[in-house]
């Protein structure tokens, strides 16, 4: 168990290097605005999601919890929810990569798969936050452990998806069926894998 004081700069590390990629985020957003690229973009709703998703995390860390507990238990529970979305945006991009040629066939089955796992996520968010707050918000550990068991497994099933997709999208290109884009970042392990 950690100090009352240990907590303390523990609390103020997180939000300040949470505060940072809210920051960064919020940089690449307004470029992306101030230089009229779309905004309905994978990369510009990414990092709209990125920075909601980082700019709660900070304002959890470095909240004074003399709030109302509805805004305890909101800033807590809603990045999971936006982590989700945030990853599952990424295999929807990774699904158009691998489905090039056939994109406007698969397109509606993958939004609407999209759509569904989110959903999801948000209504056991919701479900978990409704039922907190009807008790003075103070989730019992079962429905914690439930609610982190049932994001555990969104995020398992998750990882063995972007597994799936780049074995698939490295085999792809290297027989030429899929061609990459000059990718950057997180993305850019597929292409250096490929050229190994």
């Amino acid at each position: 168990m950690l100090t009352e004081d240990a907590q303390a700069g523990l609390a103020i590390a997180l939000a300040l290097l949470y505060s940072i990629l809210s920051l960064s985020s919020l940089v690449q957003v307004s470029r992306i605005i101030f230089n009229g690229h779309n905004l309905g973009s994978f990369q510009a709703i990414f990092l709209f999601l990125v920075f909601l998703w980082m700019t709660l995390r900070a304002f959890f860390f470095a909240a004074d919890f003399d709030l109302p507990n509805i805004v305890v238990v909101l800033i807590l529970w809603l990045p999971y929810t936006l982590q989700f979305t945030t990853f599952s945006l990424i295999l929807v991009f990774y699904a158009k990569l691998f489905y090039q040629q056939d994109w406007p066939a698969n397109r509606p089955v993958i939004w609407g798969l999209f759509s569904v796992a989110n959903c999801f996520a948000f209504g056991l968010t919701l479900g978990v936050i409704a039922k907190s707050c009807s008790k003075e918000c103070d989730p019992d550990e079962a429905e914690d452990n439930l609610f982190s068991r049932t994001i555990g497994i969104a995020y398992l099933l998750l990882t063995v998806i972007y597994s799936y997709f780049g074995v698939a999208l490295v085999s792809h290109s290297r027989s030429r069926k899929i061609l990459l884009p000059n990718i950057q970042g997180p993305c850019k392990l597929a292409v250096v894998i490929h050229n190994m």
